[in-house]
């Protein structure tokens, strides 16, 4: 497998913001048990952890597990507050403008690359999937920042809502405080027809990101004629990961079997949008 540390700001001329990360691993499987021509689907992971920090049990087990089903998979270390909009949102475009223009090199089918984020992450997610063509984006990256759209993207009990239903510390630091541009940021009032489909899941008792952050984002999606599919789990608390033993730190209520199918329903459901292994001539 080939992992290796990007750094995007160099990778793309761009001047780097005092404090910043704006790193990408990769996660590369070598593939060579494949047919010869095989490409794979690609996967961006977004960790949560309020702006505040990447939380390791949504980076590297995640992308672990997207390797083991054929993808090749890609961490995202983005900078944190005090560093507010547009910085994170710049290091996600460019994370997915660098996975699209190594696709050829690496054997990555282009169009079939998805982000997935965790949480806060996953507002980070939803603001690539829907604001990649802010004109802060197109300043930095001009005509490019049309390819920066995932083509798929997997909520995992995100950060959505400004309001009542807000994880207001993760608001805060990405909007640096600014009430109006955190208005401006939920995700919800981004989504539009050309938003990518979208697989949300959440649980009931989720006592830090409350279930109507992703109710309301399935809601949107289905006004806006999104593929979308929605997954609210009775029991679980925030923070759940693969709701594992692997990713749980010996805290047995990280550990919910019931929740765990998350993975496998993902899987199944990208599958149905083409994020398959297929053969350079086979395209789907």
């Amino acid at each position: 497998m080939k992992v290796e540390k990007i750094d995007l700001y160099a990778h793309f001329h761009q001047a780097r913001p005092e404090g910043a990360a704006g790193y990408l691993t990769t996660y590369l499987p070598d593939g060579t048990h494949l047919a010869p021509g095989t490409i794979r689907p690609a996967m961006l992971v977004i960790a949560g952890g309020g702006y505040e920090i990447c939380s390791e049990r949504e980076m590297e087990p995640i992308a672990l597990h997207f390797t083991a089903n054929g993808y090749h998979a890609f961490t995202l270390q983005y900078s944190l507050t005090p560093l507010s909009y547009p910085t994170q949102l710049l290091e996600a475009c460019m994370a997915m403008l660098y996975i699209r223009e190594c696709a050829a090199a690496e054997g990555i089918s282009a169009d079939h690359v998805g982000v997935i984020g965790f949480s806060a992450g996953g507002h980070l997610a939803g603001m690539l999937s829907n604001l990649y063509g802010a004109p802060e984006i197109r300043a930095a990256l001009g005509n490019d920042a049309d390819r920066c759209r995932p083509d798929a993207t997997v909520y995992a009990y995100p950060v959505v809502l400004s309001g009542q239903y807000a994880h207001k510390g993760s608001l805060r630091c990405i909007s640096g405080g600014d009430e109006q541009l955190a208005g401006r940021l939920s995700i919800d009032k981004c989504i539009t027809p050309d938003s990518p489909p979208a697989f949300i899941w959440s649980t009931v008792t989720d006592g830090c990101v409350p279930a109507e952050n992703s109710l309301q984002l399935a809601l949107a999606c289905k006004a806006a004629g999104v593929p979308f599919e929605f997954h609210l789990f009775e029991n679980g608390c925030h923070g759940l990961s693969l709701a594992t033993e692997e990713t749980a730190v010996a805290s047995d209520f990280l550990i919910r079997p019931a929740v765990s199918v998350w993975f496998d329903l993902m899987l199944t459901w990208l599958s149905s949008h083409g994020f398959v292994l297929q053969t350079e001539g086979a395209k789907r």
